[in-house]
């Protein structure tokens, strides 16, 4: 059993941004919002890359949020259009290193890092990770300029070129396993007993494509072309922290790989609960590997599998913008039983969502005012004391009876109604 989610963690914008023109080189796709680049590959093949999403589609005066990938190879454009503070040449920003000590210190990680690999490389380590953190990112070329303000862990601030160097030849795969079982050893002490597998892959657009895991594999633009690596993470279930990784060959992890990181795990009494990967994951044979060892399973859907079709046949115009599917803040969704894959019978739950926040910012504004009124009444209620519904908001919300008795209720036609008003806005549909 299992249910769906679609997404890109390089495709994530910072909606608290205000919207930036559109670049002179990039090219506006009014059909999904999305502004991209056109990249060409070492094959000579052109693909597209998404470097943001539009917020005002005016002809010649588009506008858009970036998102992680225009921030990171974009840097100078990014920086112009969001100038962050500059400190006085006297002064140093201090609180992430500050906030990776303490962590460091109370989960014993810096103790295990330095027992495992020595006090001038967990250093090193920290300061990388402090990076990866403050800026969600691991472009290793913007690591000076991003830390160079910051108060590091190192004597000194490394360059690029440094821990390149470093990760692929100063580290060995004997030390990785070294720490893996010290790092395990203390959590299962500490009484971890069930994880959550996190699984991904390099795509084919890596720039390490000569690493030696590099394989033919299933890469999301679906060419039959080599991706990179592998990784297999495991995190607390009830937390969701970190526990242990594997790196493997290829994309599609296979039984071995399973079998692999499963036998590590039972070795030390963790037992595993289900597995999250990526849309490039969801082809039969992952999920026969993943049934035989009995797992859980959430799974990315591509657009072109047969139960994501059956999905917006059955559901998309059902959910768009009504409240009686209204989940969050302008994502709205339901759930359904499908077969997978045409030629598969093989059926499992398939959770389809309908995002209204991007482009929408009237809509979004109006859900957001009307959760946050909801909350407030039902505190009110809960605890006995006096509520009301605000004026500009009591053609959604009403309160029935008096008293201990009384109740919220949403008008979800007039909801409905203006949110109706968005169609003409930037929408988008994910399968969860």
């Amino acid at each position: 059993m299992g249910f769906f989610i679609n997404g890109d963690l390089m495709s994530r914008v910072d909606r608290n941004l205000p919207s930036m023109p559109v670049p002179e080189f990039a090219f506006p796709d009014r059909h999904d919002g999305r502004v991209f680049v056109r990249h060409i590959g070492p094959n000579g093949k052109v693909s597209k890359r998404t470097i943001g999403y539009m917020t005002d589609s005016t002809r010649g005066q588009e506008k858009m949020i970036p998102n992680r990938y225009f921030r990171d190879f974009y840097p100078e454009l990014y920086s112009k259009a969001y100038p962050e503070r500059k400190l006085p040449a006297n002064e140093m920003s201090v609180g992430m290193y500050a906030l990776t000590l303490g962590i460091a210190t109370k989960t014993g990680l810096y103790e295990d890092l330095r027992n495992i690999y020595g006090t001038q490389y967990v250093n090193a380590i920290l300061d990388y990770a402090m990076f990866c953190v403050q800026h969600q990112s691991n472009v290793t070329q913007v690591f000076e300029r991003a830390m160079a303000r910051n108060v590091l862990f190192s004597d000194k601030l490394r360059s690029d070129s440094w821990y390149s160097d470093f990760f692929s030849k100063k580290i060995s795969e004997d030390q990785h396993h070294a720490f893996r079982i010290r790092r395990i050893q203390r959590l299962a002490a500490a009484g971890l007993k069930k994880v959550w597998l996190s699984i991904d892959g390099s795509n084919n657009d890596c720039e390490a494509r000569q690493s030696e895991l590099a394989q033919f594999g299933f890469p999301k633009s679906h060419n039959k072309s080599k991706t990179v690596v592998g990784y297999m993470y495991a995190v607390d279930a009830a937390t969701g922290e970190p526990v242990t990784y594997f790196a493997y060959n290829g994309s599609v992890p296979d039984c071995q790989a399973f079998q692999k990181i499963s036998v590590f795990l039972n070795s030390f009494h963790i037992e595993i609960e289900g597995v999250i990967l990526d849309r490039g994951f969801a082809v039969p044979a992952v999920f026969d590997s993943i049934e035989s060892y009995g797992w859980k399973y959430v799974i990315m859907l591509p657009s072109d599998v047969y139960a994501h079709k059956q999905m917006m046949q059955d559901h998309a115009d059902e959910i768009r913008w009504h409240s009686d599917y209204l989940l969050d803040s302008g994502m709205f969704g339901t759930s359904d039983t499908k077969q997978l894959f045409r030629t598969n019978e093989r059926k499992s739950r398939t959770c389809l969502y309908f995002d209204g926040a991007s482009g929408s910012e009237q809509s979004m504004k109006l859900i957001r005012k009307i959760l946050s009124e909801r909350r407030k009444i039902l505190k009110a209620i809960a605890g006995g004391n006096k509520a009301s519904v605000s004026r500009d908001l009591q053609k959604y919300l009403s309160i029935d009876g008096q008293g201990p008795d009384r109740t919220l209720r949403m008008h979800s036609a007039a909801f409905d109604e203006s949110m109706e008003l968005s169609k003409n806005k930037m929408i988008k549909f994910e399968l969860f």
